[in-house]
């Protein structure tokens, strides 16, 4: 039977769970995505490539495979311009996807961005909110599964375009089939695959403190963020319980507008990936909060139980702060923030953005050097 792991961000996103999930995987790993969707910017480098993965798992650099829930967003324009840049730089990735998983549309994304001018929350602007907003909330629909009958297809798109009385629909919905008929995805169940993997990992998307029912409301994603969905995928179907990789950056960040502790100007750690963005606005940084952190362990826990042995905690950008931790507003030494009582029972570090540099250490290791 296969091995199962989660990775799931602590806080607000870009804690490293792409370089996580990419230290766990190979080409015997399935990588499931299981929250969020193709909004996604999870950084993955190698010696000889770096990409930032929304439309695949983190773990296609290092030849896993990608299976996408039936509890994310998927986009086939978004899908066809990443494949084309993996394929172009010699990869090959392989790509299934749930019947059911929720397919944006064009439309989805214009309205997106029509609300982010008015509201500010701080989106990706890519359409997630407003696909999921649809899905959940009238009874335009729009699966993966559809995407194989072309009457029906175009009834259901004419409608969501009626839906948000959309302009140029024609033209819309014809470049929009134009990137379906360029998809190279595989629709299955998880159950029709599972078998082939040695190691499933399920790949989280942003962070604990933006999920829906447990974020900073209004500046919340509208997905489930926590294990949970993981958790519900793993027991449906009957695998084995995981080993959870809580990820968090050695200093808080948060990309967008939000409630964000300990905020400060007077760190700025570069970034490659996170720069100032037209919609989700300025990269944030500032000093973990040790009530927040023991929160957002607390609330995953309601999914994964109480069972610390199968927890572990990844500390990313150590390389960045010199073995620091920048918490409570001071800098605290990595081996002093390695005591503080938490739910786990492991700890990794990287130093440095390479996927291979995940190293583990130890409370007693960290004392003793």
């Amino acid at each position: 039977m296969s091995k199962t792991s989660i990775v799931t961000g602590l806080f607000f996103g870009d804690e490293g769970k792409g370089m996580t999930t990419a230290f766990l995987s190979s080409p015997q790993s399935l990588v499931v995505r299981f929250s969020g969707g193709h909004n996604a910017g999870h950084t993955v480098e190698t010696n000889r490539y770096r990409h930032i993965f929304s439309s695949f798992g983190a773990g296609t650099l290092h030849g896993a495979h990608t299976y996408w829930s039936e509890y994310c967003t998927f986009c086939p324009k978004s899908f066809f311009n990443e494949r084309q840049a993996l394929v172009q730089n010699g990869y090959n990735p392989v790509h299934f996807i749930h019947p059911l998983a929720i397919i944006t549309t064009p439309f989805d994304y214009e309205h997106n961005h029509r609300l982010e001018s008015v509201n500010n929350h701080g989106s990706v602007g890519v359409g997630l909110g407003a696909t999921i907003a649809r899905h959940t909330q009238t009874p335009f629909k729009l699966f993966a599964i559809d995407l194989q009958y072309r009457p029906l297809l175009l009834q259901k798109l004419k409608q969501i375009a009626d839906y948000y009385r959309a302009v140029n629909v024609n033209e819309k919905i014809d470049e929009f089939l134009w990137y379906i008929d360029q998809c190279d995805v595989s629709i299955s169940t998880l159950t029709g695959i599972r078998n082939r993997y040695e190691h499933i990992i399920f790949e989280g998307a942003q962070g604990i403190m933006l999920d829906m029912d447990f974020g900073f409301f209004p500046n919340v994603t509208r997905s489930n963020t926590t294990s949970k969905n993981a958790m519900d995928i793993i027991q449906k179907e009957n695998l084995p319980l995981p080993d959870i990789y809580y990820v968090m950056r050695a200093y808080l960040t948060r990309h967008g507008n939000g409630y964000m502790p300990n905020e400060t100007a007077e760190l700025c750690f570069e970034d490659k990936t996170n720069i100032t963005h037209p919609w989700q606005g300025k990269f944030r940084q500032g000093y973990h909060s040790t009530g927040l952190l023991q929160h957002a362990l607390q609330l995953d826990a309601v999914y994964t139980g109480n069972d610390v042995s199968r927890k572990k905690l990844v500390i990313t950008c150590v390389d960045q702060t010199g073995d620091m931790v920048y918490i409570d507003n001071k800098q605290v030494p990595l081996f002093n923030f390695l005591q503080t009582p938490l739910p786990v029972s492991e700890f990794y570090v990287n130093r440095s953005p390479k996927t291979g540099a995940l190293e583990q250490v130890s409370r007693r290791m960290m004392v003793d050097t």
